[in-house]
Parts: structure tokens; sequence; C-alpha cells
């Protein structure tokens, strides 16, 4: 009982067939050539770990402080492990989604990464690759660019395919996502987000005034007992100090349309990566404004000028350049039958 879809992978594109009841409903056929590229997401749910990890510190707490008897302890026990299950569960699930040029949603895939599912998409994204137009596949396998940053067992990319942007996270739970956003859609102003640790912050002035006022307190009444209070708060506030320094942290924000852009949050002292990533971007919505006066109403025009100012903004070299201007020239002839 239930519905069911199921996901085949034909030579022309993907068929998808809902079943409810065992009874087919629905059927569709999604051709690889309609597919402009896939995102895919695999998020570890923080929030949820953090309270999950809070009740079961209070559980065990809970069963050494005070008697229960063993039943309690084995349903609570058991609500506890099977918690934890459906966390491992959620953290290692794969979504895979399929988008259309106009940016309309296809279908969507969700599953555990293991061989089989793995091997699905692997093969799917090689087959829409393989039937994109020809022209397209040249174009895409150019090296245009990228830029990376990466931190403790984390790493981010961004890679410039001809038309768009490919964005890849990978966390320190090895859960990873990839997202694509096209180049036209890039707007301004690059802005820094900031990531302040209040609660560090907080806790440092929390600190600080209190050992101002067992200062004073010490100072007025002469008693020698407040200053191994007035030592143990200053060594606080010094460490919730240091914290929020090793905390605060930048992130680069890029305005797009519908979502935007944002790096993960790099710490304020590796100022280097910082700038190289600002310049990047400024040189990706730099050319995408230049791209946006080119007419599109010759398709080989406009593919020659776009080929021309990728090599005047510095993204493609002289020989790269040469080679795909002829392909495209030597495609155009074809097409036209000379």
């Amino acid at each position: 009982m239930g519905t069911r879809v199921c996901f085949t992978l034909m030579p022309e594109g993907v068929v998808e067939e809902e079943y409810t009841s065992g009874v087919q409903t629905h059927s569709e056929m999604v051709y690889y050539d309609e597919i402009w590229d896939t995102y895919h997401r695999q998020t570890f749910p923080l929030r949820t770990f953090l309270v999950l990890s809070a009740v079961s510190a209070g559980f065990a707490a809970a069963a050494l402080l005070v008697a229960l008897d063993y039943a309690t302890m084995a349903v609570a026990g058991g609500a506890m492990t099977a918690a934890w299950l459906l966390l491992l569960w959620r953290a290692s699930l794969l979504s895979v989604w399929a988008y259309g040029y106009e940016g309309e949603e296809l279908f969507s895939l969700h599953g555990l990464p293991g061989r089989d599912f793995s091997a699905f998409i692997a093969e799917l994204q090689r087959r829409v690759e393989q039937k994109r137009y020809p022209l397209q596949s040249v174009f895409e396998a150019l090296d245009l660019g990228h830029c990376e940053w990466t931190g403790w067992a984390r790493r981010w990319r961004c890679t410039f395919v001809y038309d768009r942007l490919v964005l890849e996270w990978k966390g320190i739970a090895g859960q990873v996502r990839r997202e694509y956003y096209s180049l036209m859609a890039l707007e301004s102003p690059i802005r820094l987000v900031w990531r302040v640790p209040w609660v560090s912050l907080g806790g440092a002035a929390a600190s600080g005034l209190l050992f101002l006022g067992l200062l004073v307190e010490g100072v007025a009444g002469r008693d020698p007992t407040l200053w191994h209070a007035l030592l143990a708060l200053a060594g606080a506030g010094l460490a919730f100090v240091l914290f929020a320094v090793a905390r605060l942290a930048i992130a680069v924000h890029l305005p797009v349309q519908g979502n935007p852009i944002r790096t993960p949050f790099m710490p304020w002292w590796q100022r280097a990566r910082l700038q190289s990533i600002l310049q990047w971007f400024a040189r990706l919505v730099h050319l995408a404004d230049r791209l946006e006066e080119l007419s599109t109403e010759d398709y080989w025009e406009f593919h020659r000028s776009k080929l021309g100012i990728l090599k005047e903004e510095g993204f493609l070299e002289d020989w790269p350049y040469r080679s795909t201007l002829a392909r495209l020239n030597s495609q155009e002839r074809e097409e036209l039958g000379e």
C-alpha cells in the first residue's frame, strides 16, 4: 500500500513512473537534453544533533542520580537509540534535483549514497553531458578558472563553466552539496557578512562586570578570600575573549536572482584568501555586465563575441580561444551546408 516512484535511465531520457497501491498512476519521460544541470545536497542537522546530545546527557545524568526502574530506562533508552538512528539516516540522505534551462524543476531523487544510488547519479550525469549540444560540450570543457577555500575538514569550490557557476561544498561530517547558478543572474553589489560570536562576547562582558564588582568589594572590605574569585573570573573572561576572537569569521555574499551565493565563513585573519574570492566574484559580475550587452539574435555571432570577451577579460588563453573559435566556425559551416 502507498505511493512509490520509480526512475529508469533509458537511451533517450529518464522515465519517471508513479505507482499507487501497485497501480501505475503516472508516467513521464524527461529527455537528457532538457536537463541543464543538477543540484546535490547532503546536510548535517547540527541543531538536531545538539538538542539530541543535550537530551542524551540529561538522560544519562538522570539514570545515574535518580533510581529508575528497568522498564522506564528500557523505554527511554530505546527512544533515544531510535532518535540517534533517525539522525544518522537524515545526515546520510542525499537529495538530487534536476533543473531545466528555464530554471524549472524536472524531477528529484532521494536516497542513501551507497553503491547503487551513487552509480545511478553518476550515470545520469554522464548521459546528460553526452546529450548536450556538441558545441555546448566544447564550451563547457574550457578551463575558465575556479576559486576555492579549504578549512578544517571543510572545502568550498566555485568553478566557472561558460554559462554558469558550479558551487561545491564538502563539510566536516563528509556531507556534500552542489549547486549551480546562471552567469547572467549575477548581480551587485558584493558585500561581506560577519559572523560575530555574541555568546562568547556576552560571557566576556559578564565576567568583566563580575570582576569589577568583586574588585571593588575586595578593596572596600579588604577580604583576601575574594582574590581567588577574581582570578577565576579573569581567567574565564580571557578564555571568552580568545574564543570570540577565534570564532570571528567573514563570508562573501553575492546577490543572485533567486537565492544569493554565500561562501563558507572563513577566519578573519585569512585576508589574502578573502581578497582573492572577492576579486574572483568581481571579475564574474563584470563579465556578466559585458555579456548582457551582446545581441542574441545570431547564435554564431553571439558565441564568437562571447569567446572574444572571455579572452579579453583573461578567462581564456590564446590557444584555447583559437581552437574553440575554429570549432565554432566549422560547426557553423556544417550547419549551413557550406
